[in-house]
Formats: structure tokens, C-alpha cells, sequence
């Protein structure tokens, strides 16, 4: 056995308080996959496996495979950018219909990988013999519509999955058919993840879905390039008939205004609303304005999400004006919507009416320093926000150190993402600063950033003195080696942070990383195994 895969092995199989494997960008030969899933199927605090970007024969998947039939207490299944060959599909099924239904149900997801009929057959044959599985999840596995139709017609009579996501695949009017078919059987089904297309134009199934009163329908969610209006009429005028249904996502559909204007109308009908999710639909200051009149009646709604559309300055104030009065609504996301510094005003007035939202995504818009330091001085937003996005707002690096500094008196943020800026080297005290201080703090992102010089020993210094932080995000920034270092030196005498996410490319000193999985075993619930690389 080489040292990898027995250092490995045995940090799996005996530090039992491990939950998740993570597997990344790794090349396995025989040996160390016999290894690595032997020691899972003896540690039965294993709940979760994620495979990515990494290279195995069929004897390695089918390894991975049975460390679940074996091991009854792993729940998550994650596989993503993988080539699973056909041979080890085939024989998931089987293992999958051969599960015991006292197991713990699966929650399988396979994303970006080539599945084909083999993959459409093997799940629907698993799916149809009722397998314990609670959540499937295949997107943008490049099914057709004969696939998808065959694994959705395979639900009909299963008692245990209440999810199911085919989304980003080839669904036409065959699949649309198809789940038409399926949801007047089956009652566990509580969300839909299906692409919709031009392709598509069966009114009567979905009008059909959306009739069916004995459905246990909950979400439904539409993905897709465009709609046509035919279809999108009927799914506008039958959405009332869907009185349970609490969750409506339709994302990249091209809404024009007119299609906003009759979804307006469409949302008044849906009594249980709590989760709007209209992202990526080029959404305008007209249909912004349209979406408002609704909004202004859905007191339920907890979450809405208008991220990735043009509403502009006026479109957010049309809509931050009827959300004034619900007091339900924890989360607005407007990130990347063209909202720019004339808006604070808007979100000031806001959050003086408002009492509920909690989380803030203001991200990919344009903002001036000034705006921001008057936004943090404002006490109802530090004393409430728990989570607040701020991604990509500073291209120049002329207001991170603003944000920073505003942070810190922030006294209720737990969550903070500010990817995709420029923090320059004048950031270096405020961000050493907020991480050495703040109390509440569990999670920052600061993914595809670009840091100054000293950026990273001064994050370094502050996770040394932090206790609340559990996790960092860092990856696809300009991060070297050194810093690497300079961060597990911080990292060592920090008891908090569980989960580090970097680059594997930097992770090359296999004794500073490993002693790194070590030292924080007592508190880390992943383990991301691809900063094992190293030499054998």
C-alpha cells in the first residue's frame, strides 16, 4: 500500500467524528481506492461523499458504490464532473435496489457528467423497484427527452423520493407528458427541479401538473433559455389551482414585461407562497414595476431572489416599497440587477419600515465609498443583517477598505461574501482587524479576489486570534505557496475554523497539510482529501 493511501486510510477509519469525505481532483489507482473506501465502510459517522474532478476505473467506482450498500448511515452521494462508466452505472442500480428500505434514505446528486440511456436506465430501473432514496438530483447530465421521460415514469409508484432535479437536460413535451402522467400517482413528490425550452409547448400536460388537486407538489421550479408565451400563459393562468405550493422558481426564461405583467397577475392566486426565486429572466424597470403590485399582497413570502436581471434604481425602489410592510420576509437577493449608489436612500428607508429581512445580497452592483460608510452607520442594518453579499463591488480597490472597516461594527453578521474584489494593501489592517474582533462571524468568502501585498499574512494573523469563525473561503485567488504556509500558521492556533477552501494547485507540502488534518481533528467535519497530494 503507498504512504498516500495509508495516511489516508487511516485518518478516515479512525478519526470517527469525520462526516464528510471530499474528493477533488485526484487520480486513484487500485490500491488506494481499495484503501480509502475500506476505512469508510468502517466508520459509521460517515454521512456524506463528494466526488469531483477526479479520475477512477470502473473498479474504483464500483468500490465507491458498495462502501454504501455497506455502510447505511452515509446519506449524501455527490458526484460531480466525473466520467462514471457505463459498466459501474449498471451496477449502482442493482446495489441501489438491493438497499435495505431500514437504511437511511439517499440523497443522490450527479452534476456535469455524461450519463446518457445507460445512466436514464439504470436509475429509473432503481427508481421504479423502490429504492431508498429520498433526492435525485441529475443536472446537466446530457439526458434526452426519452431519458428524462423514462426516469420521471419511473416515480410513479415510489414511496420515498421527494425530489427530483433533471434540470439543464433535453426536456420537451415527452417529459413534460411524462411527469403530467407521473404526479396524478405518485403522492410523495414535494419538488421539481425541469428544464423548459422552445421546444416545449404541451399546454395540456402542464396544465394538467399544475390541476392536479391530490398532488403533494411543494416546489416547482422551471430552468431554461426561453419560454414560449404560449406555454408560459398557461402556466401563468393555472398556477392558482396549485393552492400548495410554496416555492416557484423560474429562472433564465426571458421574461419580457408583458410576461411580467400576466405573472403579476398569475401570483396573486398562489395563497402559500413563501419563496419566489426569479433570477437570470431580464427583468426590466417595467417588469419590475408590474412584479411590485403583486408583491405588495404576498405577506407569506420569505425569500425573494430578482439576482441577474435590469431593474435598475427604480425597479428596486418599486419593489423595495411593497415589500415595506411583510413581515415575513427574511432574504432579498438583487445582486447584478444595475443598482448603483442612488438606491441606498431607497434600502434606508427600507429597513426603517421593514423589521424582518435578515439577509442582504447586494452584490455585482456599483457603489461608492461614501454610499457604504453611511449604509454601515445606519443601526438598523448593523444590528440586524446576518448575512450580507457584497460580491464583486469594488473593481477599482478604492472602497474595500470602507466595507472592511464597516464591518466590524457589524455586530449581528455571521455570514459576509466578498468575492470577486480588489482588496488592495490598504485593506490589510481592517480585514486582520475584523477577523481578529468580531464575535459573531461563521463564515467569509473571499473567492477570486485579488489581494494586495501582505493581504494574506494579515488573514493570517486575525483567524489566529478568531473564535467564532468555522469557515474561510479562498480559492481561485492570487494565493502562492508562501501564503499557504503563512496561513497554516494561523490556521494551527485557531480552534474554530472547519472547513479551508483553496486551490489544490497550492496544496503541494504534504506534511504542513496533513499535519494541519491533524491538529484540528477534534472540531473539523470535512475532510477535503485533495489537499492530500503529495508524493506516494
Amino acid at each position: 500500500m503507498s504512504v498516500f493511501s495509508k495516511t489516508v486510510s487511516e485518518i478516515i477509519s479512525n478519526h470517527l467524528y469525520k462526516k464528510s469525505i471530499f474528493l477533488n481532483g485526484l487520480v486513484f489507482d487500485e490500491p488506494q481506492v481499495i484503501a480509502i473506501m475500506d476505512s469508510m465502510k468502517l466508520n459509521y459517522f460517515i454521512k456524506r461523499i463528494q466526488i469531483e474532478n477526479t479520475e477512477m476505473t470502473s473498479f474504483g467506482w464500483n468500490k465507491v458504490f458498495e462502501s454504501i450498500k455497506i455502510n447505511s448511515n452515509i446519506r449524501y452521494l455527490i458526484i460531480v464532473s466525473c466520467r462514471i462508466p457505463a459498466f459501474s452505472l449498471s451496477y449502482f442500480s442493482r446495489i441501489l435496489s438491493q438497499l435495505s428500505h431500514d437504511r437511511s434514505l439517499l440523497n443522490i446528486e450527479i452534476r456535469n457528467c455524461e450519463l446518457d440511456n445507460v445512466g436514464s436506465s439504470s436509475f429509473s430501473t432503481a427508481l421504479s423497484t423502490n429504492a431508498p432514496i429520498q433526492s435525485l438530483k441529475l443536472i446537466h447530465t446530457n439526458l434526452d427527452d426519452e431519458g428524462c421521460e423514462k426516469i420521471i415514469l419511473s416515480i410513479e409508484n415510489n414511496i420515498y423520493l421527494e425530489t427530483l432535479d433533471i434540470s439543464n437536460n433535453y426536456t420537451r413535451d415527452i417529459s413534460i407528458a411524462a411527469l403530467s402522467r407521473a404526479l396524478q400517482i405518485n403522492r410523495t413528490i414535494k419538488a421539481i427541479y425541469i428544464s423548459i425550452d422552445e421546444g416545449c409547448d404541451d399546454t395540456f400536460a402542464l396544465e394538467t401538473i399544475l390541476k392536479e388537486k391530490s398532488s403533494s407538489l411543494r416546489d416547482l421550479h422551471f430552468i431554461g433559455t426561453s419560454i414560449s408565451k404560449r406555454l408560459f400563459s398557461t402556466l401563468c393562468n393555472n398556477l392558482g389551482y396549485s393552492q400548495n405550493l410554496t416555492t416557484l422558481s423560474l429562472q433564465y426564461l426571458e421574461l419580457e414585461s408583458d410576461s411580467a405583467m400576466i405573472l403579476s397577475k398569475a401570483l396573486d392566486t398562489c395563497v402559500s407562497l413563501k419563496m419566489l426565486d426569479l433570477s437570470n429572466n431580464f427583468i426590466t424597470v417595467t417588469g419590475a414595476c408590474y412584479l411590485a403590485i403583486a408583491l405588495q399582497h404576498k405577506s407569506k413570502l420569505n425569500i425573494l431572489n430578482l439576482s441577474g436581471n435590469i431593474i435598475g434604481n427604480q425597479g428596486f425602489w418599486a419593489i423595495s416599497h411593497a415589500l415595506q410592510n411583510n413581515k415575513h420576509l427574511s432574504e432579498l437577493n438583487v445582486n447584478s440587477n444595475e443598482i448603483d449608489s442612488m438606491s441606498f436612500s431607497t434600502l434606508m428607508e427600507f429597513f426603517h419600515q421593514n423589521q424582518s429581512v435578515e439577509h442582504l445580497h447586494l452584490g455585482y452592483n456599483i457603489f461608492a465609498s461614501i454610499s457604504i460608510i453611511d449604509f454601515f452607520k445606519a443601526p438598523l442594518i448593523c444590528n440586524r443583517v446576518k448575512t450580507l453579499d457584497l460580491s464583486g463591488i469594488d473593481e477599482t480597490g478604492k472602497i474595500m477598505n470602507d466595507v472592511l472597516m464597516g464591518l466590524k461594527f457589524c455586530s449581528s453578521i455571521c455570514s459576509v461574501k466578498l468575492n470577486k474584489n480588489i482588496l488592495s494593501v490598504d485593506c490589510s489592517d481592517p480585514l486582520e482587524s475584523l477577523l481578529a474582533d468580531t464575535q459573531n462571524l461563521k463564515s467569509i468568502e473571499l473567492n477570486n479576489c485579488i489581494f494586495g501585498k501582505g493581504l494574506v499574512d494579515s488573514i493570517s494573523r486575525g483567524i489566529s486570534l478568531n473564535h467564532s469563525l468555522k469557515e474561510i473561503k479562498m480559492a481561485h485567488s492570487n494565493i502562492n505557496e508562501n501564503d499557504i504556509t503563512v496561513l497554516l500558521e494561523g490556521l494551527q492556533q485557531n480552534i474554530s475554523i472547519t472547513n479551508l477552501v483553496l486551490d489544490e494547485m497550492y496544496m503541494k507540502d504534504f506534511d504542513n497539510v496533513l499535519k494541519r488534518n491533524l491538529t484540528f481533528s477534534n472540531s473539523s467535519l470535512m475532510m477535503d482529501l485533495s489537499y492530500l497530494i503529495g508524493e506516494n
